[in-house]
């Protein structure tokens, strides 16, 4: 059994072709399956044509300046069997510069965020200290600073890790 891609074999096998050229097969793989790229196309093909002249399948042709293929004798369709299409590796997109923009800005609103919390937690700490007799009423609100400046931090490091995972991927 020699295994074929199956779109190919599809053309080669159900339109009862003689005699065809490299182009002709590659427009009918493209015609019958668009997703196909012509350089996919090209290479399929030529593999493909390759195989079967090893095989004694097909013979070269040349009429002037123009190859074609024709089917031998030997050309059994009962031998060609279509193939399974192999499993593509996933590309992982190219970050857009938007989405880089979008997270430089969102990370430059949160260390902007995170002075201000810093800022406030300082100021409740000195007033707190200053004023000995409202520190009950002061110190949560000093803590609570703390806390959303903690939680900024988290985010500023995520964001960070991110885009260097970015700009090692677009490298």
């Amino acid at each position: 059994m020699i295994r074929i891609n199956a779109v190919l074999h599809t053309i080669l096998i159900a339109s009862e072709l003689q005699q065809f050229t490299v182009t002709y097969l590659k427009n009918q793989m493209i015609t019958v399956e668009p997703s196909i790229l012509p350089k996919e196309s090209d290479q399929i093909v030529r593999r493909t044509l390759s195989k079967l002249l090893k095989i004694g399948f097909l013979e070269k042709v040349s009429t002037g300046k123009q190859l074609n293929f024709e089917k031998t004798l030997m050309f059994d369709a009962t031998r060609l069997i279509p193939s399974k299409a192999r499993p593509t590796k996933e590309k992982v997109p190219h970050p857009k510069n938007s989405e880089i923009e979008s997270l430089h800005a969102t990370l430059n609103q949160y260390q902007v965020d995170l002075l201000g919390f810093i800022g406030e937690a300082e100021e409740f700490k000195r007033l707190y200290e200053e004023f000995p007799n409202s520190k009950a009423n002061l110190y949560p609100h000093y803590m609570n600073a703390r806390n959303q400046g903690s939680t900024l931090m988290g985010k500023i490091k995520a964001v960070e890790a991110y885009l260097r995972h970015l700009k090692g991927a677009s490298e």
